[in-house]
């Protein structure tokens, strides 16, 4: 009994001194516990019933960019592009972080809108220049775009920053065979090779 009564002492004393008993200074809202079910939802990819949860947070607080930002992420693994577009050109241009450019140029590909997703990868890139990913990303759209010079300069050097990468190189290649240069990519294939 003792030992008990010595714990809530400690307790109530630590309480005091580590701010705990003001519990409803650093009270959880119901739309902050909204919006961390949402993401846990997302997570789970209950999709349908993120967006639900997300919707209830902004009918509470319209303003609330972080709520946007992860609705627009649902909207993009869902495959509503269009959503996810509209979303995220809603938001205030310095919300936008790099990986939001990556989302919007990603799902740009995805609508065949090359030109935006070129600039939605460009700004990414602007902000993380050594981000080989964003580079690639930016080179598999040119060479979709048959802009194969410049797919290839891009390929060009990330093989030389990583020769030991097989599936880059492979990449690299095909590339170049797409853009008639056979022999080179035959080289490069044969690089690849045990």
């Amino acid at each position: 009994m003792r030992k008990i009564g010595m714990a809530l002492i400690l307790a109530s004393l630590l309480s005091v001194s580590h701010g705990w008993a003001g519990v409803e200074e650093n009270k959880i809202t119901d739309n902050k516990t909204r919006l961390e079910y949402a993401r846990v939802l997302s997570y789970q990819k209950k999709y349908d019933e993120a967006l639900a949860e997300y919707q209830k947070v902004l009918n509470e607080d319209p303003s609330l960019i972080e709520a946007k930002i992860e609705m627009a992420k649902v909207y993009y693994y869902q495959k509503e592009y269009e959503k996810a577009v509209t979303t995220l050109n809603e938001l205030p241009k310095k919300e936008l972080t790099p990986e939001l450019y990556i989302i919007l140029g990603d799902t740009y590909v995805a609508q065949k809108d090359y030109g935006k997703a070129e600039k939605a990868y460009e700004v990414a890139l602007e902000a993380n220049p050594k981000n080989d990913l964003i580079k690639m990303k930016i080179a598999d759209l040119l060479s979709w775009q048959k802009k194969y010079d410049g797919a290839l300069e891009i390929y060009q050097k990330l093989v030389l920053e990583h020769p030991d990468d097989v599936q880059l190189r492979r990449k690299y290649a095909m590339i170049l065979i797409w853009a008639g240069k056979d022999r080179e990519a035959a080289q490069e294939l044969k690089k690849t090779l045990k």
